[in-house]
């Protein structure tokens, strides 16, 4: 047969004609030149990129009978042997079918012996990833120290299956996928010199679909020249590749920018009629959006030389948004991946294309980005002394508060519990939020489980008597939680209050107290360095011990910030900002609190806890600012934990002083380990 396919005909017989490789050539190059040659050398790449080439230039660069250096001269006895095959000292191993350890041993029992003809002797192993674990490890200790006249070359797709101790004993080069340009303009040099007609867009689809091999694409070309007749169209190409003409993305595009959903479906219909590959619509449909996005980033500059591409897309500047072009793209790739989970093609592009209308971003939403509006907070911030604060916007006036009843008298009904109180007022204001009114349904059934299950019991008037359609109840000792005085037996329907001991009982509140506007610290112009700060809604109307406590710049019942963190018992990480945060100044409703980790300054966390805060003092708004920083002071964690290490230490004085104990230590030499001591009982005064 006198036809040579042009894949083996034009195979690079130097290192000046390897296409797309130039960091190797070079490197190897300057090897050669300098005499610094390694003994082994690994080439990795896809298929037909040059590896075997590579190692076929490399033995003949060293075995060349000119000398050795960057440039064979091709027509030496060696260099025609090698071109060949057929040289006696340049072995090649296909490791695919001679992968075990008993071809390895055959093989390197030679590799003693000194070259025949050559300079030196060659062992190439192709797709040497394909070896097994015996033959790697056979092949070890002479790959890590050959003879003088020995030079491995290596070469896989699959470096990632040679074991780890080849590499290090190899010097290794990766081949890189050939561009399409570069392709392409191989391809043109080839055809000339085989003086055949072509069309530069032919060639540029060859290239394309070579993905990076040259071997692939002289195949390729091979198969259109016989498609053809003799020569290469586009048309023809095209037609043997079963690509796109362009006219689809074209139109699809077209009916993108025009929003027509109709237009969409018929093309979709019309690429299924003609039994054409949806990947390949996708796939070229993603790459006319990327060029799209590169103008759409780029704007009125050139693209530069070599982007036809690009150039082609222009068209369509100008008539898609940014996102879309993003939302486009990326719709375009899953369904292209996706494409055979669909349940037939037509479906599936049908659907794609769809898909890609229904996420287009709306002209107005675009130009116009949506701010959500917030309800104004039921405080305005005052002036400082320092200077005038702008202006804030103007506000609608909120509806005017009805007056509050006047208080019955004690003797007429039950005095009502400030929880019920407020929640009863806030919902007859239409005050109440859906936050504020889940902490006091919240408080409520935690004050429910302190107080042992039980309701709630009706408060006394400030001179203690009873109300008076309320019967005597029987006064509960705080220490031992056993009922009293007269009634001590507990009648049926009456209850002992079984409340925490040592918590004051909380006041009545005063329906006509205002909240004062006392934000007139010009030092809170400007928040300092890593603070937040928050507004945040609660009923109208405050206790008042709480409130007293909130005016009053001195610390007062509420500002004592760890009984306050025990009191509220919040759970989760708003329980834990109020154990671990440091009190630092509580003017009125503004807070300013020290945390030790910057996770406990998170936005929603401080809008939260500063709502369970005006839920529990009763103010309208509560402005809690954190910063992070070295906790020195008091906090409920510190709190807890010097309460538990006095504990531990009266336990085990307890321990240490009783007269059994030190009897048993004392008369049989026993020993107590400290770590085996714990406090039994809750913590209260004199228990261990």
């Amino acid at each position: 047969m006198s036809h040579q396919v042009l894949a083996r005909k034009w195979r690079p017989r130097e290192f000046d004609a390897l296409v797309g490789q130039p960091h190797v050539v070079r490197a190897l190059s300057h090897a050669l030149g300098t005499g610094r040659l390694h003994h082994a050398y690994l080439f990795t790449g896809t298929r037909g990129v040059g590896k075997t080439t590579l190692a076929r230039i490399l033995a003949k660069a060293v075995n060349c009978e000119v000398g050795l250096g960057p440039a064979p001269c091709g027509r030496c006895d060696a260099c025609v042997s090698i071109d060949a095959g057929r040289f006696v000292d340049v072995i090649e191993l296909d490791a695919a079918s001679n992968r075990g350890v008993d071809e390895m041993t055959q093989l390197l029992e030679n590799a003693v012996y000194a070259p025949v003809a050559g300079r030196y002797k060659v062992y190439v192993i192709d797709e040497v990833h394909m070896l097994t674990h015996h033959a790697f490890n056979a092949m070890l200790k002479t790959l890590e120290e050959p003879p003088g006249h020995l030079l491995f070359v290596l070469a896989t797709t699959d470096p990632q299956k040679v074991p780890v101790t080849v590499l290090s004993r190899c010097m290794q080069f990766n081949l890189r996928n050939v561009r399409p340009a570069e392709i392409a303009g191989h391809l043109a040099k080839v055809l000339d010199a085989e003086s055949v007609a072509f069309e530069p867009e032919a060639l540029e689809l060859l290239g394309r679909q070579a993905a990076g091999s040259v071997r692939d694409a002289l195949s390729l070309t091979d198969q259109a020249i016989a498609y053809g007749a003799g020569t290469l169209t586009a048309a023809a190409v095209r037609d043997m590749l079963g690509l796109l003409d362009g006219r689809q993305v074209d139109r699809i595009l077209d009916a993108l920018a025009d929003g027509d959903g109709a237009a969409l479906v018929a093309i979709a219909d019309e690429i299924a009629a003609e039994n054409l590959a949806p990947e390949a619509v996708l796939g070229d449909l993603a790459e006319r959006l990327s060029a799209l996005a590169v103008i759409d980033a780029l704007g009125e500059r050139e693209t530069g030389e070599g982007d036809d591409f690009i150039s082609a897309a222009r068209r369509w500047q100008g008539r898609f948004a940014g996102a879309d072009l993003q939302v486009y793209y990326q719709v375009a790739l899953h369904a292209r991946r996706d494409i055979g989970l669909a349940p037939d093609t037509r479906s599936g592009l049908t659907m794609a294309l769809l898909r890609m209308l229904a996420f287009t971003v709306e002209a107005e939403s675009a130009e116009a980005p949506h701010v959500a509006a917030v309800a104004p907070g039921p405080w305005t911030p005052a002036r400082s002394e320092s200077g005038p604060r702008p202006e804030p916007p103007v506000r609608p006036e909120p509806p005017a508060r009805p007056e509050p009843p006047a208080r019955p008298e004690p003797a007429s009904r039950p005095a009502e519990s400030p929880i019920a109180r407020r929640t009863s007022q806030a919902q007859a204001t239409g005050g109440l939020s859906s936050a504020s009114a889940a902490l006091r349904a919240v408080r409520a059934a935690r004050e429910r489980q302190q107080a042992g299950g039980r309701r709630p019991e009706p408060s006394e008037d400030p001179e203690g008597a009873p109300a008076a359609d309320e019967p005597p109840r029987p006064r509960v000792d705080a220490a031992s939680g056993r009922p009293t005085g007269p009634g001590g037996g507990g009648r049926a329907g009456r209850e002992p209050d079984f409340r925490t001991p040592g918590l004051p009982p909380e006041p009545p509140p005063d329906p006509d107290f205002e909240p004062p506007n006392d934000s007139t610290d010009s030092d809170q112009d400007e928040a300092p360095p890593r603070q937040r700060r928050f507004v945040s809604p609660a009923p109208q109307e405050t206790p008042a011990a709480d409130v007293a406590g909130a005016q009053s710049p001195a610390r007062g019942p509420e500002q004592d910030w760890p009984a306050l963190a025990a009191r509220l018992a919040l759970r989760g990480r708003l329980g834990e900002f109020m154990r671990q945060s440091e009190l630092i100044d509580w003017q009125g409703g503004d807070i300013r609190v020290r945390v030790p980790i910057a996770t406990l300054q998170d936005t929603r966390l401080l809008e939260r806890v500063g709502e369970a805060l005006a839920a529990h003092l009763g103010l309208p708004a509560v402005r809690l600012q954190a910063e992070v920083g070295q906790v020195r002071g008091d906090t409920a964690a510190a709190r807890t934990d010097a309460e538990q290490r006095a504990r531990q230490q009266r336990a085990q004085e307890t321990i240490e002083t009783d007269p059994f104990v030190r009897s048993v230590v004392e008369d049989l030499g026993a020993s107590i380990v400290p770590d085996s001591i714990r406090p039994v009982s809750a913590p209260s005064s004199g228990d261990c």
